[in-house]
């Protein structure tokens, strides 16, 4: 394959990854808000390591792939350690938070921090990337992912009923709205 085509299908997966990203914020969340979220954190795991368990027989078995050996092992550096903990947190937060900020402000936010973080990474070449040479159109492009956040938190809309399950998709659904509490205090006078 060429690194045209790799690049190509490299694009087109971590496409098809940033969609299930965001499908994955929802799925965690109503399963916290179902089962609790240490809970929901623990089955996102679990099935996360079934799947990845699944990857490395392949990747061993089918491709070749070699085991690292212990030497290999000792010379990493601490931080190539920390991923699994970083998902966690990100996993956790995402159950916290995803039915508080909905899909779009939770995944824009992500996201533009996330690609802050990318280009300071870049331009300092830390935590094994290549260094790249910062340019003045790199922050350009922040400046108008952080202007498309803040037009999506100021324009999010409100929360409307889910006809399918009969419920709001939000994190207060079980919490009186300020009419029914009008209602209630009408009804006890």
């Amino acid at each position: 394959m060429s690194s045209q085509e790799q690049f190509a299908v490299g694009v087109f997966i971590m496409s098809l990854s940033g969609v299930f990203v965001s499908i994955q914020g929802g799925s965690n969340s109503t399963l916290g808000a179902s089962v609790g979220g240490s809970f929901a954190s623990l089955v996102s795991f679990v099935s996360a390591l079934l799947a990845i368990l699944c990857y490395f027989m392949v990747d061993v078995l089918a491709l070749g792939q070699q085991l690292p050996t212990k030497a290999s092992l000792q010379c990493l550096p601490w931080w190539s350690w920390i991923g699994g903990v970083l998902g966690a947190f990100y996993v956790a937060s995402t159950i916290i938070f995803a039915r508080i900020l909905g899909s779009g402000i939770l995944t824009s936010v992500f996201v533009t921090g996330q690609l802050c973080t990318a280009v300071v990474l870049d331009a300092k070449g830390w935590f094994g990337f290549s260094k790249r040479q910062f340019q003045w159109q790199r922050v350009l492009g922040l400046c108008l992912m952080i202007a498309g956040v803040l037009l999506i938190a100021l324009f999010r809309g409100d929360a409307v009923l889910d006809n399918s399950a009969g419920t709001l998709p939000s994190s207060n659904v079980n919490q009186p709205s300020a009419s029914n509490k009008a209602v209630e205090n009408d009804d006890q006078q």
